[in-house]
């Protein structure tokens, strides 16, 4: 297994093409295509990664490859779910290096059990506040 650090406690593992979250253990799987572009920015880490360079990279001489990069961007910021991806108009993009001074975004999930146990709770509050004064 072969881990970049993208920041504390936030690994790619590009044999598996996921993310891993080391406080967590949180799995997130990525398309091949979002591992290579990640790669990439790692690899630059700190420094400014050409729009050009990123879109040869990966997709060649497609001519779509500015929009899929746009969109790739915003697909890896969502699962990374921290502000590390910045974006130097007219430049490119860039990972910031690590810092001790990191906070990641906090992420609500609730799993279907519990949304459940809400909506059951919800229905019985409504049938007691609307339903018990007849």
């Amino acid at each position: 297994m072969e881990l970049h650090e993208i920041h504390p406690h936030l690994k790619l593992d590009n044999t598996k093409n996921q993310l891993v979250n080391t406080n967590t253990n949180e799995i997130i799987k990525l398309e091949p295509r979002l591992v290579e572009l990640l790669q990439h920015l790692i690899e630059g880490q700190g420094n400014v990664v050409p729009r050009e360079i990123l879109i040869k990279a990966i997709w060649g001489d497609y001519n779509s490859g500015d929009q899929l990069l746009t969109h790739s961007i915003s697909i890896l910021r969502k699962a990374i779910g921290y502000n590390l991806i910045k974006t130097v108009p007219k430049h490119g993009y860039l990972i910031e290096k690590p810092s001790k001074k990191f906070t990641p975004r906090v992420k609500w999930r609730i799993s279907n059990l519990q949304l459940v146990g809400y909506v059951l709770l919800l229905t019985f509050v409504i049938k007691v506040l609307f339903f018990s004064h007849h």
